[in-house]
């Protein structure tokens, strides 16, 4: 490395960050000092400052800023960016502030940067006075600077503004009409997101993947069955059916809309699949009681060798056990054949029950329903009035265990949820059950140890013969008065 030049060691640098290498960072950096008689060059500085803040080494970033002897606007926007990209937000907007004190005015990255950290913090006055500064000096308009800053409107809840700086905004670019609609599909309005992108194909706007992956979000959240094939055959048209993520979100509308057979027809015509792929078919066929299916894609996924996720776990679980004339002792063995389960001490209930472990962290309940316990039949929504909590201790639901229970409980109840409380028999710990807005159970246990995280293990608890997993029951819309102009 001793002859390398100044551009060289830039590059293995950046190397250091692509690999997410310190060692080969450092050692770079020691190379530097000692071939270099002369002071680092700026451009060296920049790309030591941001390997370092990259790859989460915010105080050697710092220093090396501080030892910087002539600091311009790439410099500090290297150690805000690295900051926000290893999510030490309250640091990037502090640096922000350390900047403007120098009085150096920051450029179209500097603004989306320290955007995202106030979005990220929900500070919502930060990120509008970080908009005055931006509008004063004339950034604004910047495709990149405005859209970010519509970013951070939307998701802090202040929607008149960002609708005002949409409206306002003279030049809008495909990626300030991707935040729109994806905003829009994220709070819950699919129509308005179909209605923009509608705008946006009117006044000559071309789509690209996060466009139409937004769009098929909203025709699969408001299950359009009409228009979200009318947007397949513009993807095939538009040559875009080959890219994945595409195809995973054309996969998720088809489920939603219960069309498994078209689904599957896109994902046995995928060149390539990424484990979101496997695990958005296995979804598909469970929400659709397509249950042996179900497993089955997952066995196939898992002989390709695709990485478990807690959202693929939760859906072959549920379809496994949704299954007829299944025995009890056979579920055990499926997840200790399929996913390395072994089967530890079981506690001495009055009912059957089987533990299984593959971490301490991540455990299995199989639980026998209790036969005098009658749920009301489905269907199941967020609204029914048949999710009763005080049902889940003896069926479906997902475990989680608290530091914080109280505060947890209490938030609950601040936000009015219906909850079942009670304390574990013969045993310090209190739990507490309810429902997710999918009609999901889920409970939260106390746990005594100090000083855990938030969420410290994961306990899947299933019945031997618990009730159907929630139907997606939404009406397919007619479309006749849309004109989409694909």
């Amino acid at each position: 490395m001793t002859f390398l030049t100044p551009n060289s060691l830039a590059s293995i640098l950046e190397t250091a960050v692509s690999t997410r290498s310190s060692l080969l960072g450092r050692a770079t950096h020691a190379q530097i000092l000692k071939t270099l008689q002369c002071a680092i060059p700026p451009f060296l500085s920049i790309h030591l400052i941001s390997m370092y803040s990259k790859l989460d080494l915010p105080n050697s970033a710092q220093l090396l800023l501080q030892l910087t002897p002539t600091r311009c606007v790439v410099t500090w926007t290297a150690l805000i960016s690295g900051s926000v990209q290893t999510c030490y937000f309250s640091s990037a907007l502090l640096y922000f502030s350390q900047m403007r004190r120098e009085n150096i005015k920051p450029n179209d990255f500097t603004f989306p940067c320290v955007f995202k950290a106030s979005t990220a913090l929900c500070l919502p006055l930060t990120g509008k006075q970080i908009h005055v500064i931006a509008f004063k000096l004339g950034q604004i308009n910047d495709k990149f600077v405005g859209c970010s800053a519509f970013d951070m409107y939307s998701k802090t809840g202040l929607k008149l503004e960002a609708q005002r700086l949409f409206d306002e905004t003279p030049l809008r670019n495909v990626a300030v009409w991707n935040a729109y609609i994806s905003n829009a599909v994220l709070d819950g309005k699919p129509r308005k997101a179909i209605d923009t992108f509608i705008k946006f194909r009117r006044v000559g706007g071309e789509p690209d993947l996060i466009t139409f992956c937004a769009f098929l979000n909203a025709c699969a959240d408001a299950r359009y069955l009409d228009l979200g094939r009318q947007l397949h055959g513009f993807v095939i048209r538009s040559g875009f059916e080959g890219d994945v993520s595409v195809a995973n979100g054309i996969i998720d509308f088809y489920g939603k809309c219960r069309e498994v057979e078209l689904a599957e027809m896109v994902f046995n015509g995928m060149g390539r699949r990424n484990s979101v792929s496997w695990c958005t078919m296995v979804a598909a066929c469970e929400q659709n009681d397509e249950k042996e299916k179900a497993c089955m894609v997952f066995l196939m996924g898992r002989k390709e060798g695709i990485e478990l996720t807690d959202y693929m776990v939760s859906s072959v679980i549920s379809a496994y056990a949704g299954l007829s004339g299944l025995e009890f002792g056979r579920l055990a063995n499926f997840y200790e054949d399929i996913f390395g389960f072994e089967e530890i001490e079981n506690p001495n209930f009055e009912f059957k029950v089987i533990w299984l472990k593959i971490s301490p962290d991540f455990a299995l309940h199989i639980i026998e329903r209790s036969p005098d316990t009658e749920l009301p039949e489905g269907p199941y929504s967020a609204s029914s009035s048949a999710l009763d909590p005080t049902h889940l201790p003896r069926g479906h639901h997902v475990w989680f265990s608290v530091s914080i229970f109280d505060s947890f409980v209490q938030s609950f109840k601040d936000k009015g949820k219906e909850t079942f409380q009670r304390p574990v028999p013969n045993r310090p710990i209190r739990q507490v059950f309810f429902y997710d807005p999918d009609g999901n159970g889920l409970e939260v246990a106390s746990r005594d140890e100090e000083g855990c995280s938030l969420t410290v293990s994961k306990l899947v608890a299933i019945s031997q013969a618990g009730k159907q997993a929630a139907p997606w029951v939404a009406p397919v819309a007619k479309m006749q008065e849309w004109q989409l102009f694909f």
